[in-house]
């Protein structure tokens, strides 16, 4: 995977590692963080909102039978850490993508 911030690339170079052609791919995970290759962390905050929502789902089954105490525990446990992990590669992110997050946080 190479980087850039450019709009278009003109060429792309093909990289080999032992003497295999390596694959391109548009974005990877490295130690839960998802980089793109135009350096854009929308896939990152997509991934990361869409892991919570999941758990949230089952936390909200299971606010019929469990006391609010309980709730806030592993609400603790398993959802925040998913949010909070990465979280100051966010302070270089577009505005808009920011405003996107807090927006799926605020319906959590």
């Amino acid at each position: 995977m190479t980087f850039s911030c450019k709009k278009k690339r003109q060429y792309e170079t093909p990289l080999y590692f032992s003497g295999e052609e390596l694959n391109t791919t548009h974005s990877h995970m490295h130690l839960g963080v998802i980089l793109s290759i135009n350096l854009s962390w929308h896939d990152h905050i997509v991934n990361t909102v869409s892991r919570a929502n999941k758990r949230v789902d089952v936390l909200c089954r299971l606010a019929h039978f469990v006391d609010r105490k309980s709730l806030t525990v592993m609400f603790n446990t398993f959802i925040r850490p998913i949010l909070e992990y990465g979280d100051t590669l966010f302070t270089n992110c577009r505005q808009r993508l920011l405003k996107q997050f807090n927006e799926e946080l605020q319906k959590l």
